[in-house]
């Protein structure tokens, strides 16, 4: 049942890093 919440992460996984990038999350 964690077939909806895994997209939902990875977008949120991805919006992390390329709004969070300058953060020196992904440096």
């Amino acid at each position: 049942m964690r077939n909806y919440e895994a997209p939902a992460d990875l977008l949120k996984d991805r919006i992390i890093l390329v709004t969070g990038a300058g953060d020196g999350i992904g440096s």
